[in-house]
Order: structure tokens, then sequence, then C-alpha cells
């Protein structure tokens, strides 16, 4: 059995072990500093001491809630497991926070990501229509998304794994779909160059190698025809020298 995410069904400010009091406190942060208010590092942050102890109770409790029950320890977009350390995540806004004060600390609009993940969604547009992200709150449902949403989907319906342990669309041949624009969003295509590029043997070598095995991936499976057209028949040439090279020629579909 394949694991994956959940989709997170359940989480309030009351199961956080965070009081009324707390929550309204919180709110009253974000309403003063908006996206400031979920700084709390020591040179950049408006707040006082006792604010920054409030803030960091909210995000511990809330990383611990869904890392070890509401995610099943894996980042909500590409799925990978995560380890508890704190580098390798991020509790991530699914909207972007940046100057609304009521997407700061809004449950539904945070999940946690692999930095992977997280560092290349930054504060892309999500929802369908773009002016929506100017609202100044978290539209609920997944009709409004363009991405996967960790509170709304299920992962597991929006992609699969392949042999090579590449993260795919259900729905490739849509590339408005929410597997498809969720890989792009997210900078997933990144990972799975590196998936396959472990499969070959050619691509073991290096650092150097694999930096523009990376680079291959992205451009051929980009929007860019006449640079895949370009990369196909360079590899066409180089994939003679790995053993591998018929596998990997239909896995890329190169003549």
């Amino acid at each position: 059995m394949i694991k994956s995410p959940k989709k997170i069904s359940s989480v309030s400010f009351a199961l956080l072990g965070i009081s009324e009091d707390d929550q309204a406190a919180l709110s009253a942060l974000a309403d003063k500093h908006l996206d400031k208010a979920w700084i709390v590092t020591k040179d950049k942050s408006p707040l006082t001491h006792d604010q920054k102890k409030l803030v960091k109770k909210f995000t511990a409790s809330l990383k611990d809630y869904l890392y070890t029950v509401a995610q099943r320890r894996y980042c909500c977009f590409c799925g990978d497991r995560i380890t508890k350390h704190k580098m390798t995540h991020d509790l991530e806004h699914i909207n972007p926070k940046d100057g609304k004060s009521v997407l700061v600390f809004e449950l539904r609009n945070l999940a946690l990501a692999c930095k992977q993940c997280n560092g290349p969604k930054g504060t892309k547009k999500v929802t369908v229509f773009p002016l929506k992200d100017d609202l100044d709150h978290a539209l609920p449902g997944s009709s409004n998304y363009r991405i996967v949403h960790p509170h709304y989907d299920l992962w597991s319906d929006h992609f699969v794994r392949d042999k090579f342990d590449r993260v795919l669309s259900t729905t490739p041949e849509l590339g408005f779909s929410k597997g498809s624009q969720t890989i792009e969003i997210c900078g997933i295509h990144a990972r799975n160059a590196m998936e396959l590029a472990d499969h070959f043997d050619y691509f073991n070598g290096s650092l150097n190698d694999s930096a523009d095995w990376k680079q291959f991936y992205v451009e051929h499976m980009g929007a860019n025809s006449n640079k895949g057209d370009v990369y196909s028949r360079i590899m066409s040439q180089i994939l003679a020298l790995d053993p591998a090279a018929d596998e990997l020629r239909d896995v890329l579909e190169l003549p």
C-alpha cells in the first residue's frame, strides 16, 4: 500500500490547546501588524517578547498536530515524507499572507510543506480567479483553487507515483488540472528530475551531471517546445552512453 498525505479534516484552536483569549490576542496581532505578526526573529519582528512566545506556541502546536496526526508526516504538495527536524519543512500559507491580516493565523490556510515545494511556490497566486487573491479571507472549498488544497482535496485523487517515484498528475493530458498546476507552481518537476536521474547510470556521476540533467528535464517538460526539441536531439545522441538508454528514451518520449 502506497501511503500519501491525508486531507486535513479537523483542526481547531481548542484542539491545539490555544485558549479563546490567546486566539483573540493572535487576531489582534494580525490586525495591527498584518503578515509581520508571523515574524518572531529578533531583528525583524515588531512583536514584544510575550507576543513572540504566543506566536511560537501557536506555530509549534500546529506543526506538531499536522505532523503527527493530520498529514501523516507527508508534504502536502509533493507527498514526500518529511522528518520532524524543523529545517526540513515549513508551515505553508496556501494563500499568500502578505498584507492580509485574516490569512496569517487562519487554520484552513496553513499546512506543512517541505522546503523543496514551499520555496518555489513562494507567493504565487493559487486561486482560480486571480482577483480573488486580493480578498482578505481564505476562500472555502476546493473549486476556488488551482492547486491541490490540503484542507479540501485528497492528494491521491490528483497524483500518482510512477516506477521512478516521480509525482505525476492523474490527468496529465489536462495541463490546467489541479495536479498539473500544483506540479508547476510548487516546482515538483525539479524533484522529479532528481528521482529520474537516480535511476540511470549515466547521470549518477558528478554534481555537475545532476545539475545538467535537472536543467534538461525542466526544459524538456516545460512549455517551450523549441528548447525541448533541441534537448531531445542532444539527448538522443548522449543516451547511447547509458546502459538504460532505451528505457530512458521511452520515458522521455524521445526519438
